[in-house]
């Protein structure tokens, strides 16, 4: 069974799925040098294990996502496309089909912030998550 350490595998195929030809690249981490906008990177932070009754320990994290886009408008469309998707459901990959066995239920969006940055606007969105 796979950890929250596996998450970022997870959702970006939920990503990639939903946004398709809305960005160029969805990717771990940092973009590639030669990115062109619009195009999603995303991190896992702040993990925290959480025991139950039966013993068993389930991880909490964060997953924050930057979209950065040529135009405002662009970035906020991203935004509520990311939000929309994943606040409040839930991933299940299976070994069989998805290569890794994880379940995510993303919570609510905890955080975000907006700007500019090198030439592009940025929307920064944070989402809490429960690896089962």
């Amino acid at each position: 069974m796979s950890t929250s350490l596996s998450a970022g595998k997870a959702i970006n195929a939920v990503l990639s799925a939903k946004l398709g030809d809305k960005v160029t690249q969805i990717t771990p981490i940092v973009s590639t040098k030669d990115a062109k906008m619009p195009f999603v990177v995303y991190h896992r932070f702040s993990l925290q294990g959480e025991p139950t009754k039966g013993g068993r320990v389930f991880d909490s994290c964060g997953i924050e996502f930057g979209i950065y886009t040529k135009t405002y408008g662009e970035g906020i469309d991203i935004a509520e496309a990311i939000r929309e998707t994943l606040e409040g459901k839930n991933i299940c990959c299976k070994k069989e089909t998805d290569g890794i066995d994880l379940r995510i239920d993303c919570g609510r969006m905890t955080d975000c912030d907006e700007g500019w940055s090198e030439d592009s606007y940025f929307q920064s969105l944070t989402i809490e998550c429960k690896i089962i």
